[in-house]
Formats: structure tokens, C-alpha cells, sequence
């Protein structure tokens, strides 16, 4: 781990079953949050992504909510202490204001991904969710050329399911979205690439895509509690418990079967419920085609 000025949010962990060593930032792992809406899943991830940058890789946030929470990543201390480079990515026709580079999705190259420490694409900064997701394929499509590399790539999805949605759209067939979803997670580590990302229902992302991940975060699961699939975790960790988790605690269980609870701490960073970032932060948005009517 590099020695940066700024540390990333702890996260620590105790097990209840088997031991595992996890240094968060390592390794191309790939890594799923399971918990209802303000379980503190985007913010788990986000933290995850800071031991990433602090192990000196990069990190690409590539989905999130139409609210652009991951612009917060802007005024974190990784940009406004360290100057990380970054990357702002927009749709091709929206001119973004702002004090950091932008580009066009359709622009992209790989030089660019192996340039900046922080990329950001959000969807404020698209005309539609449709171009967000053509984006999105783009993307990842470049990102699956890289043969060799110096940094790993850390994607954060905020929402899985939109990373099987965006395939379905570019191939219009639904298995083969599924098909091409399992196997760019599944081949992900020999691009360098490792992967968060969230979902509020476990069954709603296919089984031939959990069975690759290397860990399964569990927040807060409310009233409905954990799927049949994970009603075993009931046997180490009282339902009480995952049903009124703070947002700060979750339960861990590792591919290999160790599971344990743990405690992490929420980047000061993160985006704020009611919060319009994009005023927070000077940067305006501009929709050339309304120019044009």
C-alpha cells in the first residue's frame, strides 16, 4: 500500500467461521453488496474503491442513481488533497461546465483509463438512460482489450442489474446478455479488472453470476430478510441482527465459505440524501439538442 497522506475508511472484519485475509485494494476481487435501499451499500463499495486508490490502482464508478452520486467522488480527499488525476464522462451531446476533464463517451480510448486515477460516468451527465447504457457497453468493451496493465481497475456498478440491462440493450437477446455479463465478471481478473457492486434483491442477478463472486456483503435486510438460497447465515448470525443493522456493520461471506461481521467506516465524502451534487459542486449540465428546437 502506498504511504498517501490520506487513508482510506476502515474496514475491519471478525470471523465467525473459518479465517480470511482480506486486504481490500490487492487483488482484482469481485464483490457484491446485498441490502434494502439505505442499507449503506454505495457507501461500502465506495470505501472498498478507497483502499483501491490507496493501494495506488484506479477506480472507474460507473453506475449509479439519476441523482449522480458518484460525482461526490469530486470533492473526496483523493481529488481535493492528492490531485488524483480524473476523468469526467459525458454524453455526446451535453456540453458539462466544470473545473475537471471531460469527455465523450464515444471518444474514449484505453489511453485514457490507464491515464486517470478516478472515472467517472453518471448519469446527469447523459441526454437519456439509453445513452448511459450504450456508454456503459463501450466502456467495458475497451476495458476487455487491455492485455496488460500496470494498475488494476476497480468498477464500482451501484446497481447489478443494470450492468446485465445494458448488455440486453446492446444485444436485444436476453440470454446472451446474461451469457456476456457472466463472462466478463468471470474473466475480469485477466484484464485487470475488479468489480463492486450492489443490488437490493439477491435473486434479481442470475446464479451463474453469484457463484463468481469472491465475497457477498450483507446489510441491512428489513422486513423481508435473506432468501432461501442464505437462510443457512441464520445459524451464525441472529436475524434481529441483519434485520436492523446500522449502516455502518455488515456480515461477510467469502467464496471459500468463511463468513464474519464486520464494521467499516462511511467516506465523509459520500453523497448526502436531498443533495443536488451538481450544484454543490459548479458544474453545469447544457443539453445541445434543446438548443437546437
Amino acid at each position: 500500500m502506498q504511504h498517501y497522506r490520506v487513508k482510506p475508511s476502515l474496514i475491519a472484519v471478525k470471523w465467525l467461521r473459518g479465517i480470511e485475509h482480506i486486504n481490500f485494494g490487492s487483488k482484482p476481487v469481485v464483490l457484491m453488496a446485498l441490502g434494502v435501499r439505505g442499507a449503506g451499500k454505495s457507501a461500502f463499495l465506495e470505501a472498498v474503491a478507497e483502499h483501491f486508490l490507496a493501494s495506488g490502482h484506479s477506480v472507474l464508478d460507473l453506475f449509479g442513481a439519476r441523482s449522480g452520486e458518484g460525482l461526490a467522488w469530486l470533492r473526496s480527499p483523493w481529488i481535493q488533497e492528492l490531485d488524483l488525476p480524473v476523468l469526467l464522462i459525458k454524453g455526446r451531446n451535453i456540453d458539462v461546465t466544470c473545473s475537471w476533464n471531460v469527455k465523450s463517451w464515444d471518444k474514449l480510448t484505453l489511453s485514457e483509463f490507464e491515464k486517470y486515477r478516478i472515472i467517472i460516468s453518471a448519469s446527469p451527465l447523459y441526454i437519456d438512460r439509453n445513452e448511459e447504457f450504450r456508454a456503459v457497453n463501450r466502456i467495458l468493451d475497451i476495458l476487455f482489450t487491455r492485455l496488460g496493465w500496470r494498475r488494476y481497475i476497480y468498477i464500482l456498478v451501484r446497481e447489478a442489474a443494470n450492468l446485465i440491462y445494458s448488455r440486453f440493450k446492446h444485444k436485444e437477446n436476453q440470454l446472451l446478455a446474461k451469457a456476456e455479463c457472466v463472462y466478463l465478471i468471470r474473466e475480469s481478473r485477466h484484464h485487470g479488472l475488479a468489480m463492486g457492486l450492489d443490488t437490493q434483491k439477491f435473486t434479481s442477478v442470475d446464479v451463474d453470476l453469484r457463484i463468481l463472486l469472491d465475497y457477498l456483503i450483507i446489510k441491512t435486510q428489513g422486513a423481508i430478510g435473506l432468501p432461501r438460497d442464505l437462510w443457512w447465515v441464520y445459524s451464525w448470525i441472529k436475524p434481529e441482527w441483519l434485520q436492523w443493522a446500522k449502516p455502518q456493520y455488515f456480515a461477510i461471506i467469502s467464496r471459500r465459505g468463511s463468513i464474519g461481521i464486520g464494521l467499516f467506516e462511511m467516506p465523509s465524502w459520500h453523497k448526502r440524501p436531498r443533495e443536488n451534487l451538481l450544484k454543490a459542486l459548479g458544474i453545469k449540465v447544457e443539453n445541445r439538442q434543446n438548443n437546437l428546437k
